[in-house]
């Protein structure tokens, strides 16, 4: 026998619909949730798209095939790390190759002037990041290691000249200058000849010379 209060009242299409959508959660997803799976019915009776979506309905096993701002898989969170993760880029100001790691921004595709790494030292100047040549003794550290190059007695030279060296009079700071940007040592010899040098400070960079020093 139907209880005629019952008949005499009959629930909306729209709540019983909205019933059943959180039924169909309850079982699916072992959770109760007030709103549904993600998002309440709308009047019509359909499921309203989640917040940040597309606009289009999540299917069972939803899931985001790129990082594009939206709630792929409706589980209430925009570009988590399942969807993926949006990435992070690094302002490189002096456009080095190299980021600065105090200005990251998130962002799905590449802004302009950033970079996908925060190893920059100095990101005002295009000399000093991790793939620098590290001028031996000059106080300035330009590989971003933490501190100056130094001769090191158990590898005299890692990134030495190949050949005869001849610094000859007053050429020979500016030419010893540039030796020392790119190397420090000589794998031949080193000639210094009618220059006005009164000591060989200029030459501190260069920790090794294999065949002598003229």
């Amino acid at each position: 026998m139907y209880d005629a209060a019952v008949l005499d009242h009959p629930l909306p299409l729209a709540a019983i619909d909205r019933a059943l959508w959180r039924g169909i959660c309850a079982v699916v997803l072992g959770v109760w949730l007030p709103s549904g799976c993600g998002a309440a019915p709308k009047s019509d009776g359909a499921p309203a798209p989640p917040s940040g979506d597309s606009g289009v309905p999540c299917p069972d096993g939803a899931a985001a095939s790129e990082c594009n701002g939206l709630d792929d898989d409706c589980d209430g969170v925009v570009d988590e790390p399942a969807e993926p993760a949006t990435p992070v880029w690094y302002l490189d100001a002096d456009s080095d190759g190299f980021g600065a790691p105090d200005q990251p921004v998130e962002a799905c595709a590449e802004p302009a002037r950033h970079v996908d790494n925060a190893l920059d030292c100095d990101d005002t100047d295009p000399e000093r990041h991790p793939a620098a040549v590290d001028v031996v003794g000059d106080g300035v550290d330009q590989d971003c290691d933490g501190s100056d190059a130094t001769c090191d007695p158990a590898t005299p030279a890692h990134r030495p000249f190949v050949g005869d060296v001849e610094l000859r009079g007053s050429a020979a700071t500016s030419a010893a200058a540039d030796l020392c940007a790119a190397h420090d040592g000589v794998d031949g010899t080193l000639a210094v000849v009618g220059t006005p040098w009164t000591d060989l400070s200029a030459l501190g960079c260069i920790c090794a010379v294999t065949d002598g020093l003229i």
